[in-house]
């Protein structure tokens, strides 16, 4: 193969102006989907040891069109990737949201080729990526080491990047324990769950929840049904060695039931809006009190992966989830814990391709007590817009005496037999329309139940739930108790 690409030039692409990931950083997580609809994650490949090349470039940018060409990266990926040593692997990342597939097969406006043909790597397209790793322009070329820290090194021959791979740290050592908790308030019990962050991951977990209960998932859930100070133990172990760390972590239970989900935000698409590619955007709001942003309605364009974060004045996060959200509507489970304070932003690392308004919005949106949401984030018309998050579904955090609980949505024409149940439920109603119903545990969390419809019958399936007291929720409206024994 004849090379022609000169490497000691480096011409960049205007996309945006920022200040690259610094070298040594941690590189971000992200999640997505590559061109053959596999889902990829960047920590799930550095777990497995293996050191990721992660080109960001744009199909319409000379440099990366002419590195793509060069063949480096496929020398690269033949030598060491699954086929080779499989010691890393190379990533593409089309980071311009503008693009779409036509142009990374060559038959779009904005490409000067087949991108696809030929390449034996994964393709994604992720223009949230670039914001993500902070680059001013394109192309970028960074080398993530297994144990997760990113250096630029730029458009170099396969041997520069198999010698800069050499210079990573080893994570052939014992793993170093930690790990994160959602959700520490609950109203008479509580399902807490854990999440590891620890690395490198190790090959067997043993939690020590301080109850005496224990389990060997990585990231389990456990129910805490006392209020109290608990010293939770992870032990994490590989073939190199085994560590430990213990935390001290409160669980708060109030007495009764969680608050009822009230809608929050604009309710529908009502107005002028369109779908809208990128995720530059968000809304801006503030939390009267500590609150549960439990869910939300989007309407997509694309089945892909989301990443939503609610940030700070200082751009500190507050909350993360990543989601698959396929097309059309649908309602996203967020379940994030919000505290008090003034100028949140809600917002997107990643793609949006999700419905947007820049008409019929009607701001401030009001909950009494709870939140506002002020704006969107447009500086030149920061009222005139709505973006992507529909039909807010948030609550308190206090907890209610089963009587107020369910006295505030009534239930006079819903039958519910067995109660307590054991795995069948069943609810009947001439007047209530049944299918649209959640059930919560007792932490105001939804949980997965089979469910059999038909017009005034609905029987479901709670042989999986563990015992305990839940809630039915039909519609907006109609709230029952149950109890699983």
């Amino acid at each position: 193969m004849l090379r022609t690409f000169t490497f000691s030039l480096l011409v960049v692409c205007s996309l945006s102006l920022s200040a690259q990931l610094e070298d040594g950083a941690l590189a971000p997580d992200f999640t997505g989907l590559d061109l053959e609809g596999n889902t990829i994650n960047l920590y799930d490949i550095l777990a497995e040891g293996k050191a990721v090349v992660l080109d960001i470039g744009a199909t319409w940018c000379q440099p990366c069109w002419l590195y793509h060409q060069s063949g480096e990266l496929e020398d690269f990926n033949a030598t060491y990737g699954p086929e080779g040593s499989d010691e890393a692997r190379v990533l593409f990342v089309e980071g311009d949201v503008k693009t779409g597939l036509e142009d990374l097969q060559g038959t779009g406006s904005a490409t000067l080729g087949n991108w696809i043909d030929g390449t034996s790597y994964p393709i994604m397209s992720m223009g949230g990526v670039p914001a993500m790793y902070e680059v001013f322009g394109l192309p970028f070329t960074y080398l993530v080491c297994p144990d997760r820290t990113a250096k630029l090194v730029q458009q170099i021959p396969a041997e520069d990047l198999a010698a800069e791979m050499d210079l990573c740290a080893s994570v052939e050592v014992a793993p170093a324990p930690d790990f994160s908790t959602v959700l520490a308030h609950g109203c008479g019990q509580l399902e807490v769950t854990f999440q590891d962050a620890t690395w490198p991951r190790g090959d067997s977990y043993l939690w020590e929840f301080g109850d005496g209960i224990v389990s060997t998932l990585r990231e389990p859930q456990h129910l805490y049904s006392e209020p109290g100070d608990y010293e939770v133990r992870l032990t994490v172990s590989n073939a190199y060695g085994e560590k430990s760390i213990t935390r001290e972590m409160t669980v708060t239970l109030g007495e009764g039931y969680p608050a009822s989900n009230r809608s929050a935000g604009k309710l529908d698409t009502m107005g002028s809006g369109r779908m809208f590619d990128r995720g530059v955007q968000g809304i801006l709001f503030d939390a009267h009190q500590d609150f549960i942003l439990a869910s939300a309605t989007v309407y997509s364009d694309r089945d892909d992966w989301r990443t939503f974060v609610v940030t700070d004045s200082n751009e500190m996060l507050i909350a993360r989830r990543d989601i698959r959200i396929p097309v059309g509507e649908y309602r996203i489970q967020l379940d994030m814990h919000i505290p008090a304070g003034d100028n949140y932003r809600l917002g997107l690392w990643s793609d949006a391709w999700m419905y947007r308004n820049d008409g019929g919005t009607d701001y401030p949106y009001l909950v009494e007590d709870l939140l506002t949401i002020n704006s969107s984030t447009v500086p030149s018309d920061p009222t005139g817009f709505y973006y992507y998050l529909y039909d807010w579904k948030v609550r308190e955090l206090d907890c209610k005496d089963m009587q107020s609980s369910l006295s505030e949505l009534s239930q006079p024409t819903i039958k519910l037999s067995p109660n307590p149940a054991t795995s069948k439920l069943t609810l009947e109603s001439t007047s209530v329309d049944l299918d649209k119903v959640t059930v919560y545990n007792s932490t105001g969390q939804p949980v997965r139940v089979g469910a059999t419809y038909r017009v005034g019958h609905l029987s479901l399936d709670i042989s999986t739930l563990l015992s305990g007291v839940y809630i039915i929720e039909v519609g907006d409206r109609y709230k029952l108790k149950f109890i699983k024994i």
